[in-house]
């Protein structure tokens, strides 16, 4: 499976529900952003800490606040600006083939995510059926990261926000 690479940080404004939190629940992910503020620190003293596990790479961020709003907005209106169809092999479901993205928000277009793509899972859930997308709409709530699984030309990739507070 290939990562893609995301803008690092997700903005959202409040009027949009977050139009981005959740193209991923049935289609996928996300809005173009704006990059994170550069903070400017004074050197650190060098001190010898042992090793930590590395930590789960990820390619962007949203943060939660920005989230809330577009969670309460409901699942439909959100996907009021999406267009899916379902995408059936051999007469099993695989996921939701993107045909319509936002076609008017700018923030859209940097996307890995692409017309034509099939999101398969979000948060490593499926999202076949409507209550299974509700499950995964309404768990982004509390949860510390969105993945989006999707597969572009028949390749399978990846997204993965980290949701912070």
């Amino acid at each position: 499976m290939r990562l893609v690479t995301v803008p690092a940080r997700l903005s959202f404004p409040r009027t949009f529900g977050l139009a981005a939190a959740v193209t991923f629940v049935a289609t996928a992910l996300g809005c173009g952003g704006t990059s994170a503020p550069e903070t400017a620190s004074a050197p650190a003293a060098t001190v010898e800490r042992p090793a930590e596990p590395p930590q789960p790479r990820r390619e962007g961020v949203i943060a939660r606040e920005e989230l809330l709003p577009i969670i309460e907005g409901g699942l439909g209106r959100f996907l009021g600006g999406v267009g899916t169809e379902p995408q059936v092999e051999a007469g099993r479901f695989v996921g939701w083939r993107i045909t319509r993205l936002y076609p008017e928000d700018p923030r859209f277009t940097d996307l890995p995510l692409q017309l034509g793509d099939v999101v398969t899972r979000v948060n490593a859930q499926p999202i076949e059926r409507p209550e299974q997308a509700f499950q995964v709409w309404d768990s982004l709530r509390v949860a510390s990261e969105l993945v989006v699984d999707f597969q572009h030309e028949g390749e399978a990739r990846q997204m993965r926000y980290a949701i912070v507070d």
